[in-house]
């Protein structure tokens, strides 16, 4: 009784392998070693980095506007808009452009921190693009993709609530202020 014709180990240990082709070895010979061209990447564990400087400025920057709207007369903007003069004064205008910054330096920051997460290793880090979202989207994403890759890296989260509070205690303030002013001024039928 004969073997099946195939590819056969040479010998014992060896990685090459020779055709049988049923009746007799043939010239035909290959090395069984498998051919890999995946990049190896290095692995996440507990001590690779969940956070760094980019991620700390996205979850930060609203705060930026906080001065901005706590400069800007609103009061005096309130009433400018109810007698029918021009309401795109500079304070406003100024806020705008300031909120487009901010925008766009987030975007910038969520480029570079999922480019840096991936050259720690993170496998498949959540993608900058849902930054055009909101910083929130991208702040909560990749929090939850780092977290479940290294098992930690949920604070930017927190922090990012914080900062939240802040921005509406601060702005919520403001403009209450602001309009009870303008009703106090506001004559009384």
């Amino acid at each position: 009784m004969t073997a099946a014709p195939g590819w056969y180990a040479e010998a014992e240990g060896s990685t090459r392998q020779r055709w049988w082709d049923g009746t007799g070895w043939t010239e035909h010979v290959q090395d069984s070693t498998p051919n890999v061209f995946a990049v190896a990447r290095p692995a996440v564990d507990g001590t690779t980095p969940v956070y760094g400087p980019l991620i700390w400025l996205i979850v930060l920057l609203p705060l930026i506007t906080v001065p901005a709207i706590l400069a800007w007369d609103i009061e005096a903007y309130l009433m400018a808009s109810m007698s029918g003069e021009l309401i795109f004064d500079g304070g406003y205008i100024a806020l705008q452009a300031i909120s487009w910054l901010l925008y766009a330096a987030t975007v910038v920051c969520a480029v570079f921190d999922s480019r840096r997460l991936r050259a720690l290793g993170y496998v498949r880090p959540f993608h900058w693009a849902w930054t055009f979202l909101s910083s929130a989207v991208y702040i909560i994403g990749r929090s939850v993709v780092v977290k479940k890759q290294a098992g930690r890296g949920l604070t930017p989260i927190w922090v990012m609530i914080a900062v939240f509070v802040v921005d509406i205690v601060v702005i919520s303030t403001k403009i209450v202020g602001a309009m009870i002013a303008v009703v106090e001024m506001m004559p009384t039928y």
